[in-house]
């Protein structure tokens, strides 16, 4: 097995929180054991940091993505269009710590797109990556219950709406429903892509997932033009599809994509932590529908991960670099080797060879560091 490693550096900040001495030792480990693929770093501002990375990884043939936030966590630094509810208020983000927040804004907004390519031009450049990894490219998910997969509703959006012949208001009077009865009335599941009883929630969720594939077929175009590779984050398609995400058709385009299968991650998009909170927006019924449609969660979501990864690996498409979580954050990750290890064995027993090890090198005990270089 060989490995992509994620390097937290902070968000739009002058000085990186890693430090690249101890970064570059412990990829030094992995780099002599043959198992090293690749870095996914971002997305301070300390060009020093990305130079001593990069200068190295170059040496060892090792390429360097900058990972970077699209459609969340840039807050402070340009100003956004915000995603707006069915109720004509801009969504409320939802606060995981004080430090942390997930606040979404419109994916369709012109000034949006762009301000990734801003971004881009006027920080990053000119330093030595090979590619760009794109983080958040999506809509809320059921964090934020039915209101965070209820969005956008802002005039482009609803424009929109209208030319895929969807009565607007009966579709927020819908949610609205949705947010009280709390039935979303799952059909059929089939390879990231979901059918749902209701034709107007179908019809909803396929235009979101037409917003997020044009805008990153934008992005794709884009820096496959200046020579780049370009990656995807996303979500575990059958949780995915729900925030915009059509797994398989932006597999297209894309150079790899990286499924988050968090087995044990009590978090956003940790299994878990998103079915419980699907099942709290969307009801009961809907969470066994999904068990029995998507795959299900027994044996901590290795059923769900099975099925999940298997049509991935089968179907045509770029590379699929599966993200288990390798860190130690308490109280939301506890992996130790052994966790480790089961993951391991399973995306092997699936025919992997690469995986990404989530997702911050800087919080990987040494024990579990060591654990990835048994495979």
């Amino acid at each position: 097995m060989k490995y992509v490693f994620q390097i937290f550096t902070g968000d739009l900040s002058e000085k990186s929180l890693a430090d690249p001495k101890q970064i570059l030792q412990k990829l030094t480990i992995v780099h002599k054991a043959g198992k090293l693929a690749g870095v996914l770093c971002g997305w301070t501002k300390d060009e020093e940091f990305f130079q001593v990375l990069g200068e190295q990884l170059h040496q060892w043939g090792i390429p360097m993505y900058l990972k970077i936030a699209v459609f969340s966590e840039l807050t402070g630094y340009q100003s956004f269009d915000p995603m707006i509810d069915y109720y004509g208020e801009p969504m409320k983000p939802y606060v995981l710590n004080p430090e942390e927040s997930f606040e979404f804004r419109c994916p369709l907004s012109r000034k949006n797109r762009d301000a990734l390519l801003h971004i881009y031009e006027q920080h990053y450049a000119h330093l030595p990556f090979d590619g760009i990894f794109l983080d958040r490219i999506r809509y809320s998910s059921f964090i934020s219950g039915v209101a965070g997969i209820g969005g956008c509703f802002c005039s482009e959006c609803t424009k929109r709406y209208e030319a895929a012949g969807i009565d607007v208001e009966q579709l927020k009077a819908r949610l609205i429903q949705l947010e009280e009865e709390k039935d979303l009335q799952l059909k059929a599941y089939n390879q990231g892509e979901w059918t749902l009883e209701d034709p107007l929630l179908d019809a909803f969720f396929k235009v979101k997932g037409e917003i997020i594939e044009e805008s990153l077929k934008e992005y794709a175009d884009h820096f496959h033009g200046l020579g780049m590779k370009i990656g995807f984050d996303l979500f575990a398609p059958a949780f995915g599809y729900f925030c915009g995400q059509n797994a398989q058709r932006l597999r297209q385009f894309a150079d790899f994509v990286k499924p988050m299968m968090y087995r044990h991650t009590t978090a956003p998009a940790g299994l878990p932590f998103e079915k419980d909170r699907m099942v709290s927006a969307a009801g009961v019924r809907a969470g066994e529908e999904f068990e029995h449609m998507a795959g299900s969660s027994e044996e901590q979501f290795k059923n769900f991960v099975t099925k999940e990864l298997q049509w991935m690996k089968t179907e045509k498409g770029c590379s699929v670099w599966p993200g288990i979580e390798a860190n130690y954050i308490e109280p939301i990750a506890l992996i130790t080797p052994e966790l480790l290890q089961d993951n391991l064995c399973l995306l092997k027993s699936l025919g992997y060879d690469t995986m990404v090890a989530s997702w911050n090198l800087n919080r990987i005990p040494m024990e579990n560091l060591m654990a990835l270089l048994d495979h």
